[in-house]
């Protein structure tokens, strides 16, 4: 348990929640990393399911079924199916016009919040690295004043989505990790 943890109840900051959450993902499994990497994402582009569509992007758009891939491969006893299916869809996506390193020149799609979620839960499902874990959250977070806000069921501030990474982050560091722990982190992250 983290030193955030004594104090939850009370106002947390969420930068620091982030930051203390790569010692915590690191010490997880990495289906267990992978969970609340694509909570996270999945909180994010169920916020751009919501916008119109005039307002949706094809870019972002294209990541939503990886999803439900990577929750079949979690649940699943043998993931390397779902891997093959994910990290041709990342092969893609680093192949294609989308990756680039121009900045602002380039095409802004890969850095809608949820798209880039998106993206980093991808490559922790491949790989189980903990700084894509980490940056999903951070994503997250940061769109929490903007993307979050904008669906009216959704919580507005940065503090609610803190303590929801600390709910996933305690549910996940309570026990070993299995499938069983999937509805229950993702009726926490509601």
């Amino acid at each position: 348990m983290g030193k955030l943890d004594e104090v939850a109840g009370r106002f947390l900051n969420p930068v620091s929640v982030v930051a203390e959450s790569d010692a915590r993902l690191e010490r997880l499994q990495p289906e267990a990393r992978t969970a609340f990497a694509v909570l996270c994402a999945q909180r994010l582009m169920d916020a751009h399911l919501r916008l119109p569509k005039s307002e949706q992007r094809p870019f972002t758009l294209s990541w939503a079924p990886v999803f439900q891939v990577i929750w079949a491969g979690l649940e699943a006893a043998d993931s390397s199916s779902a891997k093959t299916i994910i990290g041709e869809h990342l092969k893609a996506f680093y192949e294609g016009g989308f990756n680039h390193n121009l900045g602002q020149d380039g095409p802004s799609d890969p850095d809608d919040d949820a798209a880039a979620c998106s993206i980093y839960a991808a490559q922790v499902f491949c790989r189980g690295d903990v700084k894509s874990a980490r940056w999903a959250a951070g994503r997250m977070i940061d769109a929490s004043d903007t993307t979050l806000q904008a669906d009216t069921s959704a919580p507005s501030s940065m503090q609610v989505e803190a303590d929801r990474l600390l709910t996933a982050l305690q549910m996940l560091e309570s026990q070993p990790w299995t499938p069983t722990l999937i509805p229950a982190l993702r009726a926490a992250f509601r």
